[in-house]
């Protein structure tokens, strides 16, 4: 846009979205993002609460892998209630130790538990890319400058 028209402004129109969506498709849209956003924020809360307990736990065991989007995927592969899946893509980057961590940790989460609901893989690895553009985040700011000062 700039190089056609260099003069151009950008502007934001701010509709409703009782405007957008006719009225016989709304109630059901509704639903349909109030389901999605409820299953990814109880997995997510859930995948944090995990890597959470892991490291506090296990401290020494903890490698970047765990909080990049693959490894954030992959840990949810645990936390949907996917073991076979989390079995066979998992690798010398994850720690033997997360699998018996897990096994001890979902005990207390059984009543909480945010097991797989089809439809939902897409918008699961987005959170996950989310998530972990956060945490490269979150480390640059608050971690590289300490060791470049050490």
């Amino acid at each position: 846009m700039a190089s056609r028209l260099p003069a151009s402004e950008d502007y934001t129109r701010i509709r409703s979205l009782d405007a957008i969506v006719r009225p016989t498709y709304r109630n059901v849209l509704i639903t349909n993002i109030r389901a999605k956003s409820d299953y990814l924020r109880r997995t997510m809360t859930r995948l944090q609460l995990f890597l959470l307990d892991y490291a506090t736990h296990h401290p020494d065991q903890v490698p970047p892998f765990l909080f990049t989007q693959n490894g954030l995927y992959l840990m949810t592969q645990l936390t949907r209630g996917h073991l076979n899946a989390f079995l066979e893509r998992s690798d010398e980057r994850v720690p033997g130790t997360v699998l018996t961590h897990w096994h001890e940790f979902n005990q207390d989460m059984i009543n909480v538990a945010t097991y797989d609901t089809p439809g939902h893989t897409t918008e699961l690895s987005m959170a996950c890319k989310l998530q972990a553009s956060a945490n490269r985040s979150h480390i640059t700011e608050n971690f590289k400058a300490e060791s470049r000062s050490s």
